[in-house]
């Protein structure tokens, strides 16, 4: 992460246009178009502006509830500070950012640290922010806390693991989805993981909606709608 000293005019730049530029992202997030809905649901999300060299710039109430820090004692501070003080969490978060910078966006899901030293996990969205001559100006920032979901994922995980057979040699369950609802591809692992046969892929019977739980209905048409915007969704 960079150290160098602060840009007057960059950051002029990220507080005239951030706030445009993070509510775009907040709605794209939450597929929330109703205007007088926003500054509810913000307090479920953690929303701050971060300069070109990942410097905390602005920080709204949602990220104060879910951080524990306060705006005063946050701005200014370089993003590693949210993360775990560990090396592993620091290449990630650079490479995390490089990327966002090099294709406009990224989504990613890792451990942050709140301000009590407890950890949560957060599923994050990053947007690069550029002016009109397409330099980079910082970053607009959406984080949410899925501690809840990453612990039933890994109970899920582990519940799986004890009742799969366990296969000698490594395999990958390959899948294409050309319209939202309809499978058009999907390997032999896939199809045996998910009893299905390829009569029928290839017949049309194979929908995401009868592969999916319905509790996870919502979460799948979030994912569905963020690939929408973005080109790939969070996992």
């Amino acid at each position: 992460m960079s150290s160098a000293a602060p840009r007057p005019q960059t950051h002029n730049w990220l507080r005239e246009h951030g706030p445009r530029e993070l509510e775009q992202l907040f709605r794209a997030v939450v597929y929330q178009p109703d205007t007088a809905q926003i500054p509810a649901r913000v307090q479920q999300h953690a929303l701050f502006l971060l300069d070109a060299d990942h410097r905390v710039v602005s920080w709204y109430p949602g990220a104060e509830r879910i951080y524990g820090h306060g705006a005063a004692e946050t701005i200014g501070r370089n993003l590693a500070s949210l993360y775990p003080s560990e090396p592993a969490f620091s290449a990630r978060l650079k490479e995390e950012m490089q990327r966002c910078a090099t294709e406009g966006h990224v989504g990613s899901e890792d451990w942050c640290a709140r301000n009590d030293g407890t950890r949560f996990w957060g599923n994050a969205i990053t947007v690069a922010l550029r002016n009109d001559e397409g330099q980079l100006q910082g970053f607009a920032r959406v984080v949410r806390d899925f501690s809840q979901k990453h612990e039933q994922d890994q109970k899920v995980a582990a519940a799986q693991s004890q009742t799969r057979n366990q296969l000698a040699n490594p395999t990958i369950a390959g899948v294409v989805s050309g319209e939202y609802d309809k499978v058009r591809e999907a390997n032999n692992v896939f199809l045996g993981l998910s009893g299905y046969s390829r009569e029928d892929l290839q017949s049309g019977r194979m929908m995401w909606s009868e592969l999916t739980p319905p509790e996870y209905f919502a979460m799948d048409e979030q994912a569905h709608e963020e690939s929408l915007c973005y080109g790939a969704c969070t996992p």
